[in-house]
C-alpha cells in the first residue's frame, strides 16, 4: 500500500500501489517506476556463487573472532574504495578466494603482548598447515616490512623487534604462498616511550 503526505495532491509516497507503482525515494530524489518482479534464473554458476555467499557468511559467524579481530577487520574495510564493513570485505575477499582456488584460511584471536618500546609480540590462530607472514609498516597502506611467522600445532606468533619508541605500527597476518588465500585484519599498536 503506497504511502502519501498531503492525500490528493501526493507531495510524496512511498511504497506500491497494488502490483503496478512503487512509490521511492532515490538518491534523495522522489521516484515512481513500474513495479517488476526480479529474475532469479538459478543457473549452475549462480547456485555455486550463491553458496561460496552462503559459506562466507557462515564462516565468520562460527570463526572465533575477538574484539581485536573485528577492530582489525573494520581498519581494513576502511581502506576499501567505498564505504565497507569489516563483514563486508571479508565475505568479499572469501568468495573471491573460492572463485579462485577453493580455499580460505581465516587468521582470528589476534592479540599483541609484550610490548616495550623497541616492538611487541603479535599471536594469533590460523591454519597449522599453512605458512604464514607478518607484514608491517607505520602506515596501514604502506606495510612493506616483514616477519616470519611461527605456526606451531595453528597458534602463530610473530616478534617485531628494533622498532622506534612512540610510534604507532600496523599489521596483518597473511599467507605467504601466492595462491593460498585468507587474512587477519589491520592490526595497530603503540611502542612504550
Amino acid at each position: 500500500m503506497a504511502k502519501v503526505k498531503g492525500p490528493l495532491f501526493s507531495l510524496g509516497a512511498t511504497g506500491a500501489l497494488g502490483h503496478s507503482l512503487v512509490y521511492m525515494t532515490w538518491k534523495g530524489i522522489p521516484d515512481v517506476r513500474q513495479y517488476v518482479v526480479p529474475a532469479n534464473p538459478k543457473s549452475a554458476l549462480q547456485i555455486v556463487q550463491r553458496g561460496y555467499m552462503t559459506d562466507g557468511v557462515d564462516m565468520w559467524h562460527n570463526a572465533d573472532w575477538n574484539l581485536a579481530d573485528l577492530a582489525a577487520f573494520t581498519l581494513w574495510a576502511s581502506l576499501s574504495a567505498g564505504p565497507m564493513s569489516g563483514f563486508n570485505r571479508t565475505i568479499k575477499e572469501y568468495i573471491a578466494a573460492r572463485v579462485a582456488t577453493g580455499v580460505w584460511h581465516p587468521v582470528t584471536t589476534l592479540a599483541v603482548g609484550s610490548v616495550l618500546s623497541t616492538g611487541f609480540i603479535v599471536t594469533a590462530v590460523g591454519d597449522a598447515t599453512v605458512a604464514f607472514t607478518l607484514n608491517y609498516g607505520t602506515s596501514p597502506t604502506a606495510m612493506v616490512q616483514s616477519e616470519t611467522v611461527s605456526n606451531t600445532a595453528g597458534v602463530l606468533s610473530s616478534t617485531l623487534t628494533l622498532l622506534t619508541a612512540g610510534t604507532n605500527y600496523y599489521f596483518e597476518i597473511v599467507p605467504t604462498t601466492a595462491l593460498e588465500y585468507g587474512r587477519s585484519g589491520i592490526g595497530k599498536q603503540k611502542t612504550s616511550a
